[in-house]
């Protein structure tokens, strides 16, 4: 029996309104349910990707991460770059069909793309880079027809 695929990550949040507006509204994922505890407090949102594959956003984070990358053209110290080495979770990767677009979507909303702008990556895909209101690192992905993950694989 093999993983068929990954069904969901889970997020804490500091913000769900914030939280929804960047997800929601910038990226365009679909929230299809919220849950409660059994008190009646809140819990959590669920967000769906694409089919079969969603975001959990859970309620009461108590701080944002203290990670923040760097814009383009900026460097990271030492130290950052020290503490980015040690990371449990670096980032997750959501797939777009324009980066492009998308990296422009994410500036008019009033998000950063951080790290690099879009550009063809050593896996040959159009990558960037952009945080979500509580600092967690999003990789955004345009897959390529010369792709190295797609190489046994037809191009969507």
């Amino acid at each position: 029996m093999n993983v068929s695929s990954l069904a969901h990550i889970g997020l804490h949040v500091t913000n769900m309104e914030e939280s929804l507006r960047f997800y929601e509204e910038c990226l365009g994922l679909q929230k299809i349910f919220e849950l409660k505890h059994d008190n009646g407090d809140d819990w959590l949102v669920y967000l769906k990707v694409c089919d079969y594959q969603f975001i959990e956003l859970f309620y009461g984070a108590k701080q944002k991460r203290v990670i923040f990358w760097p814009v383009e053209g900026q460097e990271l110290t030492p130290e950052q770059d020290e503490i980015i080495a040690h990371e449990i979770c670096t980032h997750f990767c959501l797939e777009v069909k324009d980066i492009f677009e998308m990296a422009k979507r994410i500036k008019e909303f009033g998000y950063k793309i951080v790290v690099l702008e879009p550009a063809k990556g050593k896996d040959n895909n159009y990558e960037c880079f952009t945080q979500d209101p509580d600092g967690n690192l999003i990789e955004l992905m345009q897959y390529t027809e010369d792709a190295l993950q797609l190489k046994d694989y037809p191009v969507k």
